[in-house]
């Protein structure tokens, strides 16, 4: 599209083309050089005119032939292609005395350096023989004028402060200037204080995000901080401010952003404030979302490690996020280890585009669980069919797993679980009277991992001395079984019950072992045999003995001294 005079451009150029034939021919052109002034990322078109004349007021030669070649047009380093450069509808012969309108066309890109560039335009033809004009060219390229509402530097670039550089960094799956859902970002601006002397005080750092119609949107993107505080900057140096988006929301508009900077001393931004890098005002991005369904979960919201016990509930949060561009009327997500005999699901309906939803699961940990760390694995199905079952993985054709290439999972490590009892038994080995040694044997198998044990007893005072306990302390193997020998003896007769008790893996287990029909002393030992095992009992019979045996002496004595 042509625009005449569309920035304002005053064009006047005059050339005179001597001929290099036998005839004085003169070309003009109107105006005489090219000057215009054009924003970044604009189309400027320049009419000029060009005629063919003979001095000499002779029949004049047409020029035939015609060719232009654009020079690249510079501004130091800076460059603007010739391929940017172009004449519209360029005539190949220009007749004589007819004169003819030429377009001259130059497209800027949007992040071309601002500044005056300088080049020419040759047009190059044959008047009986070869003829070239060269026609310079002064273009002036100005900032956007896509600028915030009001002036970021409310006096505009003014002071030695200057911004250096802008990053713009994507941690997340987008690239660094096409932002998708959940990206962590990072923009880093750097700030240089150009004054060979005397340093700035006070700079602050802030960054201003606008949408396509000009709105300030910059709260949306949920930055940790969008006015950062550089403090003093000293004379030559650069000082980095780093802002910071831990995760871009969901729901933001599809489209494209503007991002402004600047850098101010606080209190004096009339005399010292920058807000343009490299000739821009702003850096754009674009915000995306995915065509498709996808329904996600972000790892950074998942656990690393849950923490639990056997026999626990174990207590699993997630949100779980649509990032397509459509509602989904049913989402399914699962958690699943087969190991632990753990399978949930639970449903999600009508989980709007750009929105999320918290899922909790508790899940029963079994008492049986051996310690050690399990994977938890999480899919979330969705693309559902509403005519089925929405508990049925079936009833959705999309999925994590398949069709995002995603393995959500979480790790749950099984701590401090209760060791298993250990299987006793015990059978008598002996007779059971009072005075004589019983022996029960007591067979102790580990259901446990690895572990010593010890043995003891307790519960007998009241009824029998401990004589021996063999062994006392053994290491015992999971599933090994070992005999421990008890050796008692009793001191009352009828039936008795005592503990028997085994430390294995830290853990006290107890198992109650009766005795039945524990005998007295049978008759088989004589009068004595009811003081058997009873020392007082001996003790008087003793005495007694003595004092038969002394009455008897007596006797004998006295029927002696008679005879």
């Amino acid at each position: 599209m042509v625009t005449k005079n569309a920035f304002a451009l005053t064009l006047i150029f005059v050339a005179v083309l001597s001929s290099l034939s036998i005839a004085s021919a003169v070309i003009a052109f109107n105006p005489t050089d090219l000057k215009g002034t054009l924003e970044q990322g604009k189309t400027l078109d320049v009419k000029f005119k060009i005629t063919s004349t003979d001095s000499s007021n002779t029949p004049a030669l047409d020029l035939t032939s015609v060719v232009y070649e654009f020079s690249n047009l510079t501004l130091g380093s800076n460059i603007l292609l010739s391929t940017n450069q172009q004449i519209l509808n360029a005539p190949t012969t220009i007749k004589d005395r007819q004169e003819t309108e030429l377009t001259y066309r130059v497209v800027v890109p949007s992040n071309q350096v601002v500044g005056v560039y300088t080049g020419t335009l040759n047009i190059k033809g044959t008047l009986i023989g070869t003829s070239q004009k060269s026609i310079p060219i002064e273009l002036t390229i100005t900032p956007t004028s896509s600028l915030p509402p009001f002036k970021f530097c409310s006096a505009g670039n003014v002071g030695d402060l200057r911004i250096t550089d802008i990053d713009i960094a994507n941690l997340g799956v987008g690239e660094d200037d096409a932002w998708e859902p959940l990206d962590e970002i990072e923009i880093t601006v750097d700030v240089k204080n150009t004054h060979s002397k005397d340093r700035v005080s006070n700079v602050l750092v802030r960054l201003l995000i606008l949408d396509r119609d000009g709105n300030d949107v910059t709260n949306d993107f949920d930055f940790e901080d969008d006015e950062i505080d550089l403090g003093s900057i000293r004379d030559g140096e650069t000082e980095s401010a780093v802002f910071k988006i831990k995760e871009l929301p969901t729901d933001l508009d599809e489209e494209s952003y503007k991002i402004y900077v600047k850098a101010f001393s606080e209190g004096d931004e009339e005399i010292q404030c920058a807000d343009v890098f490299s000739g821009e005002s702003f850096q754009e991005i674009d915000y995306t979302r995915q065509d498709d369904q996808a329904v996600v979960i972000r790892d950074q919201d998942l656990q690393n490690v849950v923490l639990t016990t056997c026999g626990a509930v174990a207590e699993v949060t997630f949100p779980v996020y649509n990032l397509g561009t459509d509602k989904e009327d049913g989402v399914l997500v699962s958690i699943n280890n087969k190991e632990l005999g753990i399978v949930e699901f639970q449903s999600i309906s009508n989980l709007r585009a750009g929105k999320n939803k918290d899922m909790s699961f508790a899940l029963q940990i079994p008492t049986n669980a051996i310690e050690k760390r399990y994977t938890l694995n999480i899919v979330t199905y969705f693309d559902y069919d509403n005519d089925e079952d929405e508990m049925d993985v079936d009833s959705y054709d999309l999925n994590s797993e398949d069709d995002l290439d995603e393995n959500y999972r979480i790790f749950l490590d099984v701590l401090s679980c209760k060791a298993k009892d250990p299987s006793v038994t015990a059978s008598l080995s002996s007779s059971a009277v009072i005075g004589e040694d019983l022996v029960i044997k007591v067979t102790v198998k580990n259901n446990d991992k690895d572990s010593s044990a010890t043995f003891s007893t307790e519960g007998l005072d009241s009824w029998a001395d401990v004589v021996s306990i063999t062994p006392q302390s053994t290491e015992l193997l999971s599933g090994e079984s070992k005999e421990v020998t008890l050796t008692l003896k009793p001191k009352v007769a009828g039936s008795q019950s005592f503990g028997f008790v085994s430390i294995i893996n830290g853990e006290t287990f107890r198992k109650t072992i009766e005795v039945t029909n524990i005998a007295e002393p049978t008759s088989s030992n004589g009068i004595f045999s009811n003081f058997k095992g009873n020392t007082v009992a001996y003790l008087i019979i003793a005495i007694a003995a003595i004092l038969i045996l002394i009455l008897l002496v007596l006797i004998v004595r006295a029927s002696s001294r008679k005879a």
